[in-house]
C-alpha cells in the first residue's frame, strides 16, 4: 500500500486491483507496477492524474491496493498491470478490477439532473478556481462568458442497453461502473432530447430490429438550427441490403435528419451524414461541419463569444496594414472553427492539424465562407517544429502549397486537447512574440504557462462551455515584451 500526494488535495479515492491469475502453483512473491494511465475519466470533482503514474509493491498475496491523495481528486481509466513471478518467467493473464469511489454529488448540479437554479452559484465556483489557478499572472480583468444553463450541449453520447424488444440510453456514473437509464438528458439541445424519446418508441417495434440488434453505443449529433443526427454503433457487421430500407422507414417516423450505423470499417448513412453549424463574426457567416466521432464545438452560444473574443483580440490597431500585422500560425486548428473568422485580420494563416478528416472538414469550410488566405497542413506539433527549423522538409507541406519562406509569424493561435501543449508545441510558441492560447483544461493551461515564463498575460477569458460539469474553457493573450 502506498500513498501519492500532489498539491495538499483533500479527495481520498481507493483502487484495488484485484489480480486473477492463471496457473500459479503457489503464493510465492509477486511483482506489479501499475503504469501508464490513458484515456482519463472525469470524476466530478476531479483533476487530471500524470500518465505516468507508478506504485510498486512486493506481497505474497495476490491483492494489491493502492490508495491516493491528488489535488481535486484522482482520474483513472485504463492501467497497464505487468506481472511477473520472481522465479519464474511464466507470463499470466491477468484481470484488473478499478474500483473509484468519488463523493457523490449534490442534487441538481450534474449533467442528468441539472438545475437552473444553481448555475449561478456553480459558475462562481468554477471562475473562482479558474483564476486561482492563474494566480499572480491574472493581473488583468478576467472577462467571463455565461453559457444558457440548460440544453446547450450539440453533441452527446450514451451507451445502449437492451430491454427485451426495446433499448434504453444510458450512461455510467463518474467513477463506478453503475448503470444509470437517461430518460432526458438537461443539458442536450431539445432536438436531441426530441430523438431520445423517438428512438426509444421506434426502435422497440420488429421491422427495426436490424438497426437495434448489436447495438451497443449512440452518439447524437445537433446544431443550433433543431437539426439533429444520431450515430448507432454495432458490435457485429450491419447487413447493408437489410440495413438501408429499414434506416430509411425510421427517418419518415422520427425528426432526425440522419441515420448511421457503424460497425468495424464500415459506415451506412440514411439521409444527411453531417450537419453544419453556421457563425457570424463581425457581419460575416462561417460554417463549422459537425459529425460523429469528430470534435467541434459543443456549446453553440458559447463558441460564438469565444469567436468574437479572439476576433477581437487579434483586430489589426488602427493605421496598421496587414504587413506589420504578420502573419499567423495555427497549432491544433480541428475543422477550422477559430481559423476562419481569424484569416481576416491576417495576411495570410497557415493552419495545422493532425487528424486527416479534420483538416478536410476544415478546407471544405474554407471553400464554402469563399476565405483563400488559409492553408491547411496535415501536421503534428513535432513535425512542424522540425519544419520551422529547417531540419526536414515534408511532402505534406509541398501538396499544401506551403512555402515557409513566404511566411512572417507574429501571432500564434493554439488550442490544444485537454492535455495541453507538448514540448515541441511549447517551442513552436517560442518562436512567436504573440500567442493566443484557448484551452478547455484551465490547469494544463497554467502549467503551460509556466513553461512560457518571457509572456505576460494582456487579455484573458473565461467561458462556461461546460454548464454543470467540473470543465471550463479559459482564453489568454500572451505577448513577449520587445
Amino acid at each position: 500500500s502506498g500513498k501519492l500526494k500532489v498539491g495538499g488535495g483533500t479527495h481520498m479515492h481507493t483502487m484495488r486491483a484485484i489480480v486473477s491469475s492463471a496457473g500459479a502453483s503457489s503464493l510465492a512473491p509477486w511483482r506489479a507496477r501499475l503504469r501508464d494511465f490513458q484515456q482519463p475519466m472525469l470524476v466530478p470533482g476531479v483533476a487530471r492524474c500524470g500518465r505516468h503514474v507508478a506504485s510498486r509493491w512486493r506481497a505474497p498475496l495476490q491483492t494489491a491496493m493502492v490508495s491516493t491523495t491528488l489535488a481535486g481528486g484522482l482520474v483513472c481509466s485504463r492501467a497497464g498491470l505487468r506481472l511477473g513471478q520472481r522465479r519464474s518467467e511464466a507470463r499470466c493473464r491477468s484481470t484488473i478490477k478499478k474500483v473509484v469511489q468519488p463523493a457523490e454529488p449534490r442534487p441538481g448540479t450534474s449533467p442528468w439532473d441539472a438545475d437552473p437554479s444553481l448555475y449561478e452559484e456553480l459558475l462562481v465556483e468554477k471562475v473562482e478556481r479558474g483564476r486561482s489557478l492563474l494566480g499572480a499572472r491574472l493581473q488583468v480583468p478576467l472577462e467571463i462568458i455565461r453559457s444558457p444553463p440548460l440544453h446547450y450541449r450539440l453533441k452527446t453520447e450514451f451507451d445502449i442497453q437492451h430491454c427485451g424488444a426495446g433499448i434504453s440510453f444510458g450512461i455510467s456514473k463518474p467513477g463506478t461502473r453503475d448503470w444509470m437509464s437517461v430518460e432526458q438528458y438537461p443539458i442536450a439541445t431539445q432536438a436531441i432530447n426530441k430523438l431520445m424519446t423517438e428512438l426509444r418508441r421506434e426502435l422497440s417495434l420488429p421491422q427495426f430490429d436490424v438497426l437495434r440488434r448489436s447495438a451497443f453505443h449512440a452518439e447524437f449529433v445537433s446544431n443550433a438550427d433543431g437539426g439533429v443526427i444520431v450515430c448507432m454503433m454495432h458490435r457485429k457487421k450491419l447487413d447493408e441490403e437489410a440495413w438501408r430500407p429499414a434506416a430509411e422507414e425510421l427517418l419518415s417516423c422520427v425528426t432526425a435528419d440522419g441515420f448511421i450505423g457503424r460497425s468495424n470499417k464500415q459506415r451506412l448513412v440514411a439521409g444527411e451524414g453531417q450537419l453544419v453549424q453556421n457563425y457570424e463574426v463581425q457581419g460575416r457567416v462561417y460554417p463549422q461541419i459537425h459529425a460523429e466521432l469528430m470534435f467541434s464545438q459543443a456549446n453553440a452560444h458559447v463558441c460564438a463569444e469565444m469567436l468574437r473574443w479572439v476576433a477581437e483580440q487579434t483586430s489589426p490597431a488602427e493605421g496598421k496594414s496587414f504587413e506589420e500585422q504578420g502573419d499567423l500560425l495555427e497549432l491544433h486548428c480541428g475543422n477550422g472553427n477559430f481559423t476562419l473568422p481569424l484569416a481576416a485580420n491576417f495576411r495570410q494563416v497557415l493552419a495545422t492539424e493532425l487528424v486527416k478528416d479534420a483538416t478536410q472538414h476544415a478546407t471544405e469550410c474554407a471553400r464554402r465562407a469563399k476565405v483563400q488566405n488559409i492553408k491547411f497542413a496535415r501536421l503534428s506539433s513535432k513535425e512542424l517544429e522540425l519544419a520551422l527549423s529547417g531540419e526536414r522538409a515534408f511532402r505534406r507541406l509541398d501538396d499544401a502549397g506551403v512555402e515557409l519562406s513566404h511566411y512572417n509569424f507574429q501571432t500564434v493561435l493554439v488550442d490544444p486537447p485537454r492535455q495541453g501543449l507538448d514540448q515541441a508545441g511549447l517551442e513552436v510558441v517560442k518562436r512567436v512574440r504573440r500567442c493566443l492560447y484557448v484551452s478547455c483544461n484551465p490547469s494544463r493551461l497554467a502549467a503551460d504557462l509556466d513553461e512560457l515564463p518571457g509572456y505576460e498575460v494582456r487579455a484573458a477569458a473565461f467561458f462556461d462551455q461546460f454548464p454543470f460539469t467540473e470543465h471550463a474553457e479559459m482564453a489568454v493573450l500572451l505577448e513577449r515584451p520587445a
